[in-house]
């Protein structure tokens, strides 16, 4: 304050409001740049560093060791985009206007003063510490915004404060939607560095802008929720909050209904279109229908169904009465809500959040319950959450009904979850894919339509764990009705990248043969064609690489094998990522050339667990293999484990030879008894054709290979490959590969190296 009070009074700031000056004073421009703060931290969703006070200037080394750990915890968060600057005022004038000064305006250059420079760079590492810090709490600050959205609070003034924060939450919720590993302890250490007036002041601006949302109608309120929604910011590689451009592209390819987005859906609309999916659209969104959510955090997946049997109930209001009062149109709504939807959240948060979505501050009737554990009840106890879902009484509340008739279910549900805290003997978390839990749950259900969204190739190429009975049965799944596929996942979530791709799965009950309508969006460009169940086989991704994979699969079936049958475990030579750090008296770094005695071997190992991890060369005793000993001392052709396919980077493809292990950084394609076969088998994978086909399916271990022809013979008197001459035109010839094949091999290559 006695800093503002000098400024202005050198330098008055004024402001003109209507036809009259106004000058500032002190409480004047602290409430105008606080007002403006406060609408930049809701703008940006608690991203902008106005959220926080000025103690990140001044951390002393316990704070910085406290931010370590944190950071050790939930990593850092970059802001989404530098938040705009404030005008104070518009005169017209521009930096385009200003004039540089003269020459002989210019101050004259002082002499070096050692203390300035000193407390200029003792300042400066103040602000990279704030910055850094701010980077740290930004993982935990993006998520407050929804959780304050739908927090049931009696006496906003009083609880909706920095201290209260952590009391307004339960602790399933905390656990569902802070940072994994963060408690309630953690923040309440952390809370001092935030700004207690902004966070309240910016907690109320967001409850009301949801409650003044609630005095239009039903259009105009979604759009402003929308608008609400837009600014809240999904954590860094998650799909916690669903936005509402995903969930309108969702619903609207699979069940049709009233879309809030223009037809690219890159601006929402203010009128809905209306989008009719052929003998799809008109039962699901029927004032008969009820329709299900099975995991909702938000409530917009509810949201944009619920608008879409409203809109199917004023049609009828509207033939029989020919008007529609505001009060019936909102007393539709209401209707809507009881009858027609329901849904399942994982938290007691989640419940609150997606009440307020979709009846706002009032009291209206919403079937949204909470089922403590869902996913562990789903993994362990499926058939009582089969048995729950379908008690129309006990579960849902509904006194008039014994069991649940599903039309249909929506839903993004989780995708992993973490089954361990401390990482696992390779350095990284151990996780569990759950997905396919939630569509088993659906089919199981047994309504007439589901359409979930969940990643794709590891399901598809039966690939990740868990995944290969369930992706065989489902591709194969008679009422699979259609199945969009984006392989590049940022075309869906645009800030999160999901390595697999993405999947729209449309199922209907009632439909019986087998095969199903297959869309493939890349680029923006969509292609569509229909897929017959593919049983065994992998099912051949990019819709213009089907005939190469046809005749990859029928000419390997007559007369050779898949790579992926011959690949080794990753676990080969039982050494652990950890083994150096636990053994360093095992072993010595190697040197290149240098002479192995008779009873050691070199070794390829990570020189630490865990992601600063790199591989190594070291020399060992022989003695410390215990497993795949008769692999030892052969040839080895080897790739990167983290990367076998080459999909994202190069799968370092290396020959090793036979006085040579490795840990669990490298997976062995091959083994060969002479270094002859090994050369081959190496030019064999490096070749345009292999390469291709190693990106047919994905570089899971577990789906690996599939499509890679494997020749067996790969010594040069094998009668099928000259390996003296060109081995890629010789393999094109094998397996009929066309211009227009090779063309589209080219482009694939190129693309991936880009």
């Amino acid at each position: 304050r006695h800093t503002l009070a000098d400024f202005l009074s050198f330098c008055p700031v004024i402001a003109l409001e209507g036809s009259q000056m106004k000058a500032f004073n002190v409480d004047n421009l602290l409430t105008q740049l606080k007002r403006v703060q406060i609408e930049r931290v809701v703008n940006a969703g608690f991203e902008d560093g106005a959220l926080y006070n000025d103690e990140l200037l001044r951390l002393e080394d316990a704070d910085v060791a406290d931010f370590n750990g944190l950071r050790a915890k939930i990593g850092t968060t970059k802001a989404l985009k530098p938040v705009d600057k404030v005008k104070v005022s518009d005169n017209g004038l521009d930096g385009n206007n200003a004039q540089p000064p003269a020459a002989s305006d210019k101050k004259p250059s002082k002499e070096s003063d050692p203390e300035a420079e000193a407390q200029k760079a003792l300042e400066n590492e103040r602000k990279k510490q704030r910055k850094n810090a701010i980077a740290i709490l930004r993982g935990i600050s993006i998520r407050m915004p929804l959780l304050i959205y739908g927090a049931d609070l009696h006496d906003e003034a009083v609880e909706l404060t920095i201290d209260n924060f952590v009391h307004l939450i339960d602790d399933t919720s905390w656990t569902e939607f802070m940072p994994a590993g963060v408690t309630k302890a953690d923040f309440a250490r952390f809370k001092r560095y935030y700004d207690p007036e902004v966070f309240s002041a910016a907690g109320r601006r967001i409850r009301q802008l949801a409650r003044s949302a609630d005095k239009f109608t039903i259009e105009e309120r979604i759009s402003r929720l929308a608008s609400l929604f837009s600014t809240f910011r999904n954590p860094d590689k998650e799909t916690v909050l669903t936005p509402w451009r995903v969930v309108n592209l969702h619903l609207s390819d699979s069940l049709g209904g009233y879309c809030f987005m223009d037809e690219r859906f890159e601006h929402p609309l203010e009128t809905p279109r209306h989008i009719v999916r052929s003998g799809v659209t008109d039962r699901v969104f029927s004032p008969r229908s009820t329709v299900l959510e099975i995991n909702s955090k938000s409530g917009l997946y509810p949201l944009y169904a619920a608008y879409s049997i409203y809109r199917s109930r004023l049609d009828e209001e509207w033939c029989k009465h020919n008007a529609i009062a505001p009060d019936r149109a909102k007393a539709l709504w209401e209707q809507t809500l009881k009858e027609n939807i329901f849904v399942v959240c994982k938290t007691p948060m989640a419940v609150a959040i997606t009440k307020r979505t979709l009846c706002g501050f009032n009291t209206a009737q919403v079937n949204a319950q909470y089922y403590p554990d869902l996913i562990p009840c789903l993994t362990h106890s499926s058939q009582d959450v089969i048995r729950n879902l379908r008690d129309a009484k006990g579960f849902w509340g509904l006194n008039d009904k014994k069991e649940m008739k599903i039309d249909a279910i929506i839903g993004n549900p989780p995708y992993q979850v973490v089954v361990a805290q401390k990482e696992t003997a390779n350095g990284q978390k151990a996780v569990v894919n759950v997905f396919h839990y939630f569509q088993m749950l659906s089919d199981q259900l047994q309504p007439r339509y589901s359409s979930l969204i969940y990643p794709a190739v590891r399901w598809i190429h039966r690939s990740g764990k868990g995944l290969i009975e369930f992706g065989l049965k489902q591709i194969n799944d008679p009422h699979l009705a259609r199945l969009h596929f984006y392989p590049q996942s940022n075309e869906v979530f645009r800030e999160v990248g999901i390595a697999d791709g993405l999947s729209v799965v449309f199922k209907d009950r009632e439909k019986q043969k087998a095969g199903f309508d297959y869309l493939y969006t890349k680029n923006g460009v969509t292609t569509a064609t229909h897929a017959e169940a593919p049983g065994e086989n992998m099912l051949v991704l990019d819709p213009e690489a089907v005939t190469i994979g046809e005749n990859i699969q029928h000419i390997t079936a007559q007369r050779f094998a898949f790579l992926h049958d011959a690949v080794l475990p990753r676990s080969l030579f039982s050494i652990e990522s950890n083994f150096v750090e636990n053994h360093p008296d095992k072993v010595r770094p190697y040197r290149k050339g240098e002479a192995l005695a008779a009873d050691e071997i070199k070794l390829l190992t990570n020189d630490k667990a865990g992601k600063a991890g790199r591989a190594r060369w070291y020399v060992a005793k022989e003695e410390v293999v215990t497993t795949g000993k008769e692999h030892l001392r052969r040839w080895k052709v080897v790739v990167s484990s983290a990367n076998a396919g080459g999909q994202k980077r190069s799968n370092q493809l290396e020959v090793l030879d036979d006085r040579s292990a490795f840990g669990r950084s490298r997976v062995a394609l091959k083994t060969f008894a002479t270094e002859r076969e090994a050369r081959n088998f190496f030019a064999y994978c490096q070749t345009d054709f292999v390469r291709y086909t190693f990106l047919l399916t994905d570089e899971s271990l577990s789906s690996l290979a599939k499509m890679v022809p494997d020749l067996l013979d790969y010594t040069d008197g094998n009668g099928i490959i000259d390996y003296a001459g060109d081995v890629n035109a010789q393999l094109y010839a094998l397996f009929e590969v066309d211009d227009s094949m090779q063309r589209l091999i080219a482009r694939t290559l190129d693309g991936n190296q880009s």
